[in-house]
């Protein structure tokens, strides 16, 4: 998987491409939070995910739950097939496109 981040405003982009697995789970996690306190909100591409297994998904939810606790705005650009598969298997779609 690769992350490619930039800033917008105080808005932090990410586009991940890859597959998010067990495997990296830890490194991407340090990358995804590294620097995270210097934003508003996030803004997460997932429609370039080709294989993601239940690791990369409570990755995601982290990341939402993360972004609530520090009260910054989260919103989902994008979204693979994959990744929809498991929002729907764990009934999760509404949650991860809510509005903190």
């Amino acid at each position: 998987m690769a992350i490619n981040k930039y800033s917008e405003g105080d808005i932090c982009h990410m586009s991940l491409t890859g597959d998010i697995k067990i495997y990296d789970a830890v490194s991407y996690k340090q990358e995804m939070f590294s620097e995270l306190d210097q934003y508003r909100g996030v803004k997460l591409d997932l429609s370039q995910i080709e294989e993601i297994d239940a690791s990369g998904f409570q990755l995601l939810i982290l990341l939402k739950k993360e972004t609530r606790d520090k009260g910054m705005s989260f919103h989902i650009d994008g979204l693979s097939s994959p990744v929809m598969r498991l929002m729907e298997i764990y009934r999760l779609n509404d949650w991860f496109q809510s509005h903190n």
